[in-house]
């Protein structure tokens, strides 16, 4: 991509980011039809890989994976972040349900830290390949009264 060249021809872009690889990803919406997943190539061709949810967050891991965080309803009644992988061909393989995970990153190993948010709280935690939980939490920092 050359320099001072947006990414976005129309609408907003969100979340963006560029792989290891040298492509850039982002999520592309203009407030009227649902958001789309867009893949830029180190050539400047861009495509449309999918339609995604409003305020899908992107992370990328070292190797160059994609890691979705969407806002799913969860039993009905809820609204909460999952987390989803993009397999080859623009489909997303969905690794949580009910999970809460606000913001997560890829580690090169195939492992995630995300920040969970439960009752109101933040916290870290690390979840294996499959997206359970592997590590104990790290608890937030409760303020002292």
């Amino acid at each position: 991509m050359r320099a001072g060249k947006s990414p976005c021809r129309r609408g907003r872009s969100q979340s963006p980011l560029v792989t290891p690889h040298g492509e850039r990803w982002y999520v592309q919406g203009d407030g009227y039809t649902r958001p789309r997943l867009m893949r830029q190539t180190s050539g400047d061709d861009v495509e449309v890989v999918r339609a995604v949810e409003p305020g899908t967050r992107l992370s990328v891991s070292p190797r160059g994976d994609l890691l979705l965080a969407q806002l799913e309803i969860c039993k009905n009644y809820s609204y909460y972040y999952d987390l989803y992988r993009l397999e080859p061909g623009g489909g997303l393989n969905r690794l949580t349900a009910c999970g809460r995970f606000a913001f997560a990153a890829l580690l090169d190993d195939g492992r995630i830290v995300a920040i969970r948010v439960v009752n109101g709280e933040a916290e870290i935690v690390v979840l294996n390949h499959r997206a359970r939980l592997s590590a104990p939490s790290i608890e937030p920092h409760r303020a002292r009264r």
